[in-house]
């Protein structure tokens, strides 16, 4: 998406949707043998210095496996939003999610497992070494989720939704058609909040959804086991 210092990325949906890709070689043109991206690559990225910010993602609220991200903020111009998922097959299953956040302006680069959005030109400078497709102003196509998987991206998307409401001061009495739906909900609830507060959770952050909801990626593989029950 197109991410300045004061966007927002962190949608709040209540089903989850879906895309596809193939990897091509860019260095190629340079002489370079092109490299697969993955999660480990991050930490040199957040180092770019087009970044006046960057914010890491343990985990991706609306997915059902295991990922990571970073958030490259500027300070007065779009960043870049990179995710990067364990599942070899993600990307075809996760970017129709982010399809309307694709313009001329705020471009597409992506593999087989991971993607990223932001200026082309950028874009371009980041992820010249890797293999890619794009950049590019259309999604890969689309695959559809299993049963099981779109199951547990509903959950935990809820489930984080449930914990940043609960840190930002919502009527606990809204929540209640999900504690009823998710048995044992509210005690997860219970117990990230305590731990995250007991963490470094400023009041700052926990009042904030944006923040919150990127601080409780730390949490996804937690909330993801919960999940697991009811996929």
């Amino acid at each position: 998406m197109a991410l300045t210092k004061t966007a927002s990325y962190l949608r709040r949906p209540l089903a989850i949707i879906i895309t596809g890709g193939l990897l091509l070689g860019s260095a190629a043109c340079s002489g370079q043998a092109a490299k697969p991206f993955t999660s480990a690559d991050l930490d040199k990225l957040a180092d770019n210095p087009a970044c006046t910010e960057t914010q890491r993602l343990e985990g991706d609220p609306n997915f059902y496996g295991a990922a990571a991200g970073l958030n490259c903020v500027r300070e007065s111009a779009k960043g870049v939003v990179i995710r990067v998922y364990e599942d070899p097959d993600a990307t075809e299953k996760v970017v129709s999610d982010w399809a309307e956040l694709i313009t001329n302006d705020n471009q597409i680069v992506y593999g087989r497992n991971w993607f990223a959005t932001g200026p082309k030109d950028l874009l371009y400078e980041m992820f010249r070494d890797y293999e890619k497709s794009g950049p590019q102003t259309s999604i890969p196509a689309v695959a559809s989720l299993t049963t099981e998987e779109s199951n547990l991206s509903l959950c935990s998307s809820i489930t984080y939704n449930v914990v940043t409401d609960s840190l930002t001061g919502t009527d606990e009495t809204s929540l209640a058609p999900y504690f009823d739906n998710y048995p044992g909900l509210k005690q997860l609830r219970t117990d990230i909040v305590r731990t995250a507060t007991g963490a470094g959770l400023d009041k700052t952050t926990s009042a904030d959804a944006y923040l919150a909801s990127i601080f409780l990626t730390r949490y996804d593989s937690q909330i993801k086991d919960f999940c697991a029950a009811f996929s």
